[in-house]
């Protein structure tokens, strides 16, 4: 099986053992954070506040992803490669309020086993094939969703797009095949009011694994517009 293919470069909380600090302590404040918004402990005259109750009325979510990959490099010098990796992503999504709605999640790729027995980019362990699965968390998504308009869904932040399956995707797409899913810094209105579907792209940001620049405009059928700043 030929080595698995370089991954976009990725911008992440923990690039070193310091950095791996600095999120481990920033993921325990959002922690935190979260679990004195779910235990709904609302300060005195917030308790029938709806805008509280939008927040602590929301839903938490668990995404757990096991994954092992083997690869096998014909260049010379190059032992086989072996991953095991667990991806974990945590999230809540608050209620509603005046048709506005936020979401945060937290992704987190985990080595289960010997982190040895393959090259990750940044392990150094330069004699082994390289699989892109490096330890890291990081922020994942963290968006404002407004549905006050006709068949409308406007999505402002981070966010994960996706206009095709794998393994169509190219520069826009969660690229789900590897353990690090790409997201987006970006503005993103998609709408069925229009009675001519078209599939409208327009891309110029930075996103956990990338940065994309392309401008498509195509006329298809079944296709909402969308457009993404």
């Amino acid at each position: 099986m030929p080595a698995s293919p370089t991954p976009y470069p990725r911008t992440t909380l923990c690039s070193s053992r310091h950095g791996q600090r600095r999120a481990r302590v920033a993921a325990a404040r959002v922690g935190a954070a979260l679990w004195w918004v779910l235990s709904g402990a609302a300060p005195a005259g917030w308790a029938d506040d709806s805008l509280w109750q939008s927040l602590v009325g929301g839903k938490p979510d668990l995404f757990l992803r096991y994954r092992f990959e083997y690869a096998d490099d014909a260049r010379p010098g190059l032992k086989q490669a072996y991953a095991s990796t667990l991806r974990s992503a945590v999230g809540y999504r608050t209620g509603t309020f005046h048709d506005v709605s936020l979401y945060f999640q937290i992704q987190d790729v985990r080595v289960v086993g010997n982190d040895r027995l393959f090259n990750d980019g940044s392990n150094r362990v330069a004699d082994r094939a390289l699989i892109t699965d490096a330890e890291s968390a990081e922020i994942q998504q963290y968006y404002l969703r407004y549905g006050g308009l006709p068949r409308t869904v406007l999505t402002l932040g981070r966010q994960e797009i996706t206009h095709r399956q794998g393994p169509l995707q190219r520069f826009v797409g969660d690229v789900a095949w590897r353990q690090h899913l790409q997201s987006f810094d970006a503005a993103r209105l998609v709408s069925l009011a229009i009675p001519t579907r078209y599939w409208i792209t327009a891309t110029s940001g930075t996103s956990t694994a990338s940065s994309a620049r392309t401008i498509r405009s195509r006329m298809r059928p079944n296709f909402a517009p969308t457009a993404i700043c």
